[in-house]
């Protein structure tokens, strides 16, 4: 089931539903779709892409980037596409769709969650993932390597502040959890 695929290491996998989730794509057809291994099975598993995505294969996508994600515990996919707006500079459109796996694993329960259009001088940039709040994180390629957390609904864009010299790839929600223990009586003589 594995070969012969493509695999895209820039994005590393996210943990949804009890299983790691790729965005993958056949060696000889191009066609995009996700693998996903189930941690408690150990079973591989295939989940389509949304039909209304527009890089159904990977050659649509030359000038964007696509994941999947988690959103809040949903699993996710996002497409981005840039479109230059003039012929000097960095000024161009990003365009950033979203879709969302209301039940897991029904192909036909993706939803289309938002898509946006910035206006920004972004240069080169790249999705990294999803705040709980709702919010698209950017990793911006430019001399500071900065990230930024846009608002879909608003468009409001805000300018992530992390310390140190890392180029930071992995996103993921942090969930806190109270685990007690039983210990057996303890008799003292």
């Amino acid at each position: 089931m594995l070969l012969p695929r493509h695999f895209f290491v820039s994005n590393p996998p996210d943990f949804v539903n009890g299983a790691l989730h790729w965005t993958q794509a056949r060696a000889h057809t191009g066609n995009i779709s996700l693998l996903s291994f189930d941690m408690s099975d150990e079973v591989f598993g295939k989940i389509a892409i949304p039909p209304e995505a527009s890089a159904q294969t990977i050659d649509h996508l030359a000038q964007g980037h696509f994941m999947a994600s988690r959103y809040r515990e949903s699993l996710a996919y996002y497409e981005t596409s840039r479109e230059q707006k003039g012929s000097v500079g960095w000024d161009c459109l990003l365009h950033i769709h979203m879709w969302v796996m209301e039940e897991y694993g029904v192909a036909k329960s993706w939803a289309k969650l938002f898509a946006i259009c910035l206006d920004l001088d972004l240069g080169d940039s790249r999705l990294i993932g999803c705040r709980k709040s709702g919010e698209v994180v950017l990793r911006v390629m430019d001399d500071d390597g900065e990230y930024q957390s846009v608002n879909p609904k608003t468009k409001q864009v805000k300018r992530l502040r992390i310390e140190g010299q890392w180029i930071y790839e992995v996103m993921d929600a942090l969930t806190e959890s109270v685990v007690l223990l039983d210990q057996p009586n303890v008799f003292t003589y």
